[in-house]
């Protein structure tokens, strides 16, 4: 029989996979910036106008913060990933260099910027579940956002995994684990530095991600080290119902993953006998981790055992029940940072493609297995009874139905709901916030595999706001282009922390029903039902965050 908890933490680990990008029609124009007094020399995409450069911003021992680094690194080319699956399990970015120095920056700077300009700053962090991602990845060149939008777009990489978020118990660093948020923080601290080097405007820079790397933007609520360093937030397609982890969650991850298979042998009596350890070894053992994890430590969702930790110094309390119960003790005041908020219309697409695709019988047994593997036996239950907006259907005999209704289950109760709950909570405490669905997108290329129609058949599946996000859809059509215009005249806009066009600022009252949530690309809105999430169905930070 099929054990759906493990077959989910596949395919949410195959969701956030990502793929090499297509490099951009390079060549050597001339292209130069003075970075902390080293003149250095970029690449141009000569159809958009825009010099890209790559500079290390940071370094760091295994499990030590990282530093600033005035040693440049590569400026010519995309940067080595941080560390992450190998390619026989499925990563195609690992056929990328990947490296442990792999904390650079790739600016995006329109080739007419001038030391006068002080351009707009929208400094981006990939996705990936915390384990995957990198600024190599599918459609971030930033190239035709920063000429479309004549603001300068900077990428971000950040350690992953148990790299930059679990470091062993025998670690001097145990008790603040957060390195990875950190790393974001010297980015972001190093751009306001240098921002006269590169043309930007270190007042007007809004700090942008999607999936993790909108989680970790969420964590920077509570992080006193964030206040005051960016203008703007924009938060894609996080999972807004999960919390971060407590600092006993994260010490039995430490626990857990010095016994896995892939370190059985191994000295590990040390700190520095971790550090000696083959990264390769590390990744194999991180990789068992976070599929197998969630089956042994209470309060994992499944798409993210790893995940940052509260109860340290660097993040003391958990900023996603602060919003809620105490606003007010956010490090980030609310009142004094715009946020925006997207998700795609059918995030769980991705995932739910398998089932659509295969040819497995999706009965009412499986269909509650599912749902107690992701959401726990009592929530399960809730969802499937008589009457829920969630029910089965009756009759349904290809499971076609049911496939749908599962994917609009796990949407609304990981991505769209929980985002009108703290886009109303972020209002309600004096912020300005913006809320829109992605009605249309661009297939992004892992939903694009198998012979399943489910995202290529008009879904909107997580990761399909990449593409037209960045203005990099390999063969955009007429409608992409409209896609991409629209965009890029609301996120440019937003980094200008101006009015949005026709968009209207959310108000919770209303924004269950969809009001106030803007189709990105036209189209119906999807409805949250009232008062049912977050009360006859908790968010997982309700559960597992105290």
């Amino acid at each position: 029989m099929v054990r759906f908890s493990v077959l989910f933490a596949a395919l949410a680990t195959l969701a956030s996979r990502v793929v090499v990008a297509t490099p951009i029609a390079e060549r050597q124009t001339g292209c130069t910036l003075t970075w902390n007094g080293s003149t250095i020399t970029g690449y141009a995409d000569g159809s958009e106008g825009v010099c890209r450069y790559t500079v290390r911003y940071g370094t760091a021992n295994r499990w030590t913060d990282s530093v600033a680094t005035t040693s440049l690194g590569t400026t010519n080319a995309l940067p080595p990933s941080c560390p992450q699956i190998s390619a026989s399990a499925g990563n195609p970015l690992s056929a990328a260099t990947q490296s442990e120095d792999c904390l650079y920056i790739t600016l995006y700077v329109p080739a007419d910027a001038t030391a006068t300009s002080h351009q707009p700053v929208l400094a981006w962090l990939h996705g990936g579940a915390y384990t995957f991602g990198s600024d190599s990845a599918a459609g971030f060149d930033g190239a035709g956002l920063a000429a479309n939008g004549g603001i300068i777009v900077a990428a971000i990489q950040y350690r992953l995994g148990v790299l930059g978020n679990i470091p062993p118990t025998v670690a001097p660093s145990g008790t603040d684990p957060n390195f990875a948020l950190r790393d974001v923080l010297l980015a972001i601290n190093t751009l306001r530095a240098r921002h006269n080097d590169f043309y930007g405007d270190n007042s007007l820079i809004t700090l942008g991600g999607q999936d993790s790397g909108a989680s970790i933007i969420r964590a920077l609520w509570g992080v006193s080290g964030a206040v005051g360093k960016f203008s703007s937030m924009i938060l894609q397609s996080d999972p807004l119902s999960y919390g971060f982890a407590s600092t006993a969650t994260t010490n039995s991850l430490a626990t857990l993953l010095a016994s896995q298979p892939a370190l059985s042998g191994s000295t590990l009596t040390t700190f520095a006998n971790w550090q000696a350890l083959p990264v390769s070894t590390l990744i194999a053992a991180q990789n068992t981790l976070v599929n197998t994890a969630s089956a042994t430590i209470a309060g994992l969702p499944i798409t993210g055992a790893i995940r940052p930790t509260w109860g340290g110094t660097t993040l003391p309390q958990d900023p996603t029940r602060l919003l809620i119960s105490n606003p007010s003790s956010l490090a980030i005041s609310p009142a004094s940072v715009p946020l925006l908020i997207t998700n795609t219309k059918n995030e769980a697409g991705s995932a739910i493609q398998y089932l659509w695709s295969t040819p497995i019988t999706l009965n009412a047994t499986r269909y509650s297995n599912v749902l107690g593997a992701l959401l726990g036996s009592t929530r399960a239950t809730t969802l499937l009874a008589s009457g829920s907006p969630y029910a089965l259907p009756t009759t349904d005999s290809t499971g076609d139905i049911m496939r749908q209704t599962l994917e609009r289950t796990i949407a609304d109760g990981a991505w769209r709901c929980p985002a009108r709950t703290l886009a109303n909570a972020y209002a309600a405490a004096g912020g300005t916030v913006y809320v829109g669905e992605w009605t249309k997108g661009v297939t992004y290329p892992t939903n694009a595999v198998g012979s399943g129609a489910y995202c290529t058949g008009g879904a909107v599946c997580h990761s399909d706001d990449i593409y037209p996000l960045f203005q990099s859809a390999p063969s955009p059509s007429g409608t992409t282009l409209l896609l991409e215009e629209e965009v890029s005249n609301v996120w440019t806009n937003f980094v200008n922390v101006l009015p949005v066009g026709s968009w209207s600022t959310f108000t919770g009252t209303t924004g269950v029903t969809g009001t106030n949530v803007h189709a990105i690309g036209n189209g119906t809105i999807g409805a949250c039902p009232s008062s049912y999430w977050g009360s006859t169905v908790q968010w997982d930070w309700q559960i597992y965050t105290s």
